[in-house]
């Protein structure tokens, strides 16, 4: 499979900064399988030995990436699940990542290629920080108002929910633009993907009413009958 040309370098730019830049770019068209040392040496104009100077392998620099790209996902989770998770708190966050992600196209590919290959190079990664902080967001949805709709079990559940709706927005966008005769991922579409997230949140986070509590205005009269 052909490459791209190598990139000039940016002045300035240390080569231990220019290699993750390289590898995040191929690993996200080509995945982990598709991508060879060689691809990424070339591409910040090394030999392949030189770069094993600064990663010890293709496995430590692919982990390298994940954890690079997805620090600022964490940051955000980690602070909005230290808190009570309100409707105001959970758009403040889907906000953030929505942002994040506009800005970082590379991560949803890189997340689309992994899934697909089964995520066992997130591991390590999701043994130490992603476990914690989904924990953690669990725990923040049963202090709020989402404890009163939705089951023990079900927690969980509307944890993913959030997630597979912001993440799933920038995976799916590329093939349902050309279903749609629109392109989701130009800033306009992501602000109205936002505050369409907004909605649904607010939808996710509501206690459900009682069915069984009936007002007096629905209960049948028969006056003048």
């Amino acid at each position: 499979m052909a490459r791209s040309a190598a990139s000039p370098p940016l002045e300035g730019q240390k080569t231990t900064e220019r290699i993750p830049d390289a590898a995040e770019n191929l690993f996200s068209e080509y995945g982990f399988a598709g991508t060879a040392i060689r691809d990424i040496a070339s591409e910040v104009s090394l030999n392949p030995a030189s770069l094993y100077n600064h990663f010890d392998g293709k496995e430590s620099l692919y982990e390298a990436v994940l954890e690079r790209v997805l620090q600022p996902i964490f940051l955000f989770i980690e602070r909005s699940a230290g808190t009570t998770w309100t409707e105001a708190e959970a758009e403040r966050t889907i906000t953030l990542i929505m942002e994040y992600l506009k800005a970082n196209p590379n991560l949803a590919r890189l997340l689309c290629h992994e899934s697909l290959a089964g995520g066992n190079h997130m591991r390590r990664i999701i043994g130490q920080t992603m476990r914690p902080l989904v924990a953690d967001g669990i725990a923040a949805l049963r202090r709020g108002p989402a404890e009163e709709s939705w089951s023990e079990d079900e927690l969980p559940m509307v944890f993913s929910a959030f997630i597979h709706l912001i993440v799933g927005h920038f995976v799916l966008a590329p093939v349902l633009s050309a279903a749609m005769d629109t392109d989701g991922l130009t800033p306009e579409a992501t602000d109205r993907q936002t505050t369409f997230l907004h909605k649904v949140t607010k939808r996710l986070l509501l206690p459900y009413p009682d069915p069984s509590a009936t007002s007096d205005a629905d209960e049948p009269t028969t006056e003048g009958n």
